[in-house]
């Protein structure tokens, strides 16, 4: 019996591709978009979660006291009414250490007018600014 080898060709091995400086390039698969939201919400519930547990357990103030130093009523100065006039103008009237001030304020100037225990006639009048 004669045995006829045949030869088979083989193909050379292919390396895989490779990037800059010989890395290997892989193909990475990237996540699904329901994957994604999930994580976006988990995230926020843990966020929030820890946002109210601190703010119950009052570490939140001791974290960041500057923050949380200034009270609404501590202050000496009160804003009491805001009245647009026209598109441009707009009066504000706000309280001082018990003095009430009327401030106008335009698109280039403002006026500052001080009324001290109330009384309109007795007011002083300052023009802070000017229109161009």
């Amino acid at each position: 019996m004669l045995w006829v080898g045949v030869a088979t060709a083989q193909a050379p091995e292919q390396s895989e591709p490779t990037g800059r400086l010989g890395t290997q390039v892989d193909d990475v698969g990237l996540p699904g978009t329901g994957r994604v939201a999930l994580g976006f919400l988990v995230t926020v519930a843990l966020a929030l979660g820890a946002a109210v547990v601190l703010q119950r357990t009052g570490m939140l103030q001791r974290a960041w006291p500057a923050v949380f130093k200034r009270r609404i009523g501590e202050s000496r100065i009160r804003p009491l009414d805001r009245q647009p006039i026209s598109a441009s103008v707009t009066i504000h009237l706000i309280e001082v250490d018990g003095t009430r001030v009327l401030i106008a304020e335009g698109r280039g100037s403002m006026a500052i007018t001080v009324m001290p225990g109330g009384d309109v006639s007795a007011s002083t009048t300052t023009d802070v600014g000017s229109s161009p």
